[in-house]
């Protein structure tokens, strides 16, 4: 037997509300995926990626594959920065920061 969180009377344990004031008993559990920081890290692990390798391409490579290769790291960490920003209220600040070191990276491989 457990009390109600409610009134506090007693009942059943399985019991989904009260059934003398109606209260809910079982409060819906927290997902994973809202505490999660998987996205927020690797957006920024790839933002920072996209930014070292736009820094290598000023080094005049000429190399296709590199740019080509630089352009989708910047891509992806804007994609992974923009979703972690606005979907996740715990990493934020990393999620900003990838979505910002992926905005420098593509201006850095653009330019060059």
């Amino acid at each position: 037997m457990s009390f109600c969180r409610g009134c506090g009377t007693t009942l059943h344990e399985t019991a989904p509300t009260c059934p003398h004031c109606g209260a809910p008993q079982n409060l819906p559990a927290a997902t994973a995926s809202t505490n999660a920081l998987w996205l927020p890290i690797t957006g920024l692990i790839i933002g920072i990626l996209a930014l070292l390798a736009a820094i290598g391409l000023t080094e005049a490579d000429d190399d296709l594959d590199v740019y080509i290769g630089t352009l989708m790291f910047a891509g992806i960490a804007i994609a992974l920065g923009a979703v972690g920003t606005f979907h996740h209220t715990t990493g934020r600040g990393m999620s900003i920061a990838g979505l910002v070191l992926g905005i420098l990276g593509l201006l850095l491989a653009l330019a060059s």
